[in-house]
This record gives structure tokens, C-alpha cells and sequence, in this order.
């Protein structure tokens, strides 16, 4: 075998290892990104987990949410600030969400609570007025994300929803 033979085996045999290398890395990238979506699934839950924990074990604070949803003026001032900070939380992790799911990490699925909680918590008058106050410092995708969201919720239809709705005996319809 002559030089130039050798030099275009080589070029072959380099070629194929080119190759095999693009299809592992092809095969890496999807199987990081697949771990990334789980990644983020699983801060969704821990997040939910974690809210709800907190308010289930903490009586005064549900209070303070419910009775701020309601009227927020009917709250003292620390309640107050308490509520404003707890909606604060609420709205800057949804920007979290929506990033991740804007960015494909998270779901159409995993997105549409948070959506129905943007939405919900918008239709409070007390929420609303937060919102429009600007101590919403997020985020200006979100921001606008959100307006848009407001403009779709007809003002008259506002009304005090009860986040922790019982259950009877009757509802049998799963809730979507």
C-alpha cells in the first residue's frame, strides 16, 4: 500500500470517526436536554408542594390570603404587607415557570396551572390593583405576558373565587 492509499484510508477512517462522534454528542444532547425537562417538571412540583405546604400548616396565613382576596383593605397592615409579599412570591415563581415553559423545559401541561393561577388571582380586585401598582418588578416578556392575560378577563366577571373550594358529595366532574 502506497503512501497516498494510506493517507485516503485515513481520511476515511477519520471521517467515520467524525460521524460517530456527531451521532454520540447528537445522541448526549437529547438525553441532557430530556434531563433538563425533568429537572424543571420536578422544581414545578417541589414549588406546589412547598405553597401548598406552607399554607396548609400555616392557619394565619391562609386567613390573611383569603381574607386579602376578598378585600385587602379589610386586612391590618402587617397582614397586609404579608399579603402583598405572598402574591409577590406567587407571581415571581410564575415567571420562573413561564420562562422554562416558553424555553421548552417545561410542558404545555406542567404551564397550564400556573396559567389558571395567574388567571384566578387576577380576577381579584385586590390582585389587580396590586398588579397595576408596579411592585411587580419582573420580567418584561412576563409583564406583557400577564397584561395580556388582564385584558382577556372582563372586569365585570370579577369576583371573589374560593382558591380551597370544597367538595361535595355531587362534584363528581374533575376540575380543568
Amino acid at each position: 500500500m502506497s503512501i497516498t492509499e494510506l493517507g485516503a484510508l485515513g481520511e476515511f477512517l477519520g471521517s467515520i470517526g467524525v460521524l460517530l462522534t456527531m451521532v454520540y454528542l447528537a445522541v448526549q444532547i437529547r438525553q441532557n436536554t430530556s434531563t433538563i425537562r425533568m429537572n424543571a417538571e420536578q422544581e414545578k412540583s417541589k414549588w406546589w408542594n412547598s405553597f401548598n405546604q406552607e399554607l396548609a400548616l400555616d392557619g394565619e396565613l391562609i386567613e390573611i390570603f383569603e381574607r386579602g382576596l376578598r378585600d385587602v383593605a379589610e386586612l391590618a397592615d402587617p397582614d397586609r404587607r404579608r399579603f402583598v409579599w405572598l402574591i409577590a412570591a406567587m407571581f415571581y415563581q410564575m415567571e420562573g415557570l413561564h420562562k422554562q415553559h416558553i424555553n421548552g423545559q417545561l410542558s404545555e401541561d406542567s404551564w397550564k396551572p400556573g396559567e389558571r393561577l395567574i388567571r384566578g388571582l387576577l380576577q381579584h380586585q385586590s390582585v389587580n390593583k396590586w398588579w397595576q401598582s408596579g411592585f411587580f418588578l419582573g420580567g418584561d416578556s412576563f409583564i406583557e405576558y400577564v397584561e395580556s392575560v388582564r385584558a382577556s378577563i372582563d372586569p365585570s366577571e370579577w369576583e371573589w373565587v374560593d382558591i380551597a373550594r370544597t367538595f361535595d358529595a355531587a362534584d363528581t366532574q374533575p376540575r380543568r
